[in-house]
């Protein structure tokens, strides 16, 4: 019998130092999964590769930083690199944060046997004023990204938008702030 524990990998394109994978990561290893991180470290701020409480994190690209025109050239540059990084990989799970850590990760899986979630804080498409023709290719890509996934995590059904409906059996909505609920009386 097998003991290995199951192997996880959160990718995002942050340095891991940010509150989502830190908390992805504490409640996957309180399922007792064995968790890695790979990420992208735009502001140079992290050595390459660190160890971070008994969890590798490894940044694969670094600098560029954020809005700015340099990333026209840094996110294709991330998305192929992330790809060549996922097609290689030993994990048993990806866990891909947003659009532009989805995408190469869907790249690099594709041939392979490796389920991965497709977590949507903001749609990306909506982040910036992209001229129409490119915000409708990044749905057409966010929609092929939905369709490879396992699953997709949306953070409320207003997430689901266009042709995202078409996979809304493969949909999870996970709010980020559940509604409040009252204290037991006599606290």
């Amino acid at each position: 019998m097998n003991n290995r524990k199951l192997l996880v990998t959160i990718v995002a394109t942050y340095d891991g130092d940010y509150f989502v994978p830190r908390r992805l990561i504490e409640a996957y290893r309180s399922f007792g999964y064995e968790v890695k991180f790979v990420g992208w470290d735009r502001a140079s701020r992290m050595p390459r590769r660190r160890v971070v409480d008994g969890v590798p994190h490894e940044c694969i690209m670094r600098g560029w930083g954020f809005a700015n025109a340099k990333l026209l050239i840094a996110l294709p540059l991330w998305t192929l690199r992330l790809a060549a990084h996922m097609a290689t990989l030993r994990t048993d799970l990806v866990h891909a944060m947003d659009f532009d850590a989805a995408l190469g990760v869907a790249i690099g899986l594709r041939a392979r046997n490796v389920p991965f979630l497709y977590d949507i804080q903001d749609n990306f498409e909506l982040r910036h004023p992209f001229p129409a023709p490119v915000r409708w290719g990044i749905r057409k890509a966010d929609n092929w990204i939905i369709g490879r996934s396992a699953c997709t995590i949306v953070v409320g059904e207003e997430r689901i938008v266009g042709d995202m409906a078409r996979h809304r059996s493969k949909i999870a909505v996970i709010q980020n702030c559940p509604p409040d609920v009252p204290p037991p009386k006599g606290i």
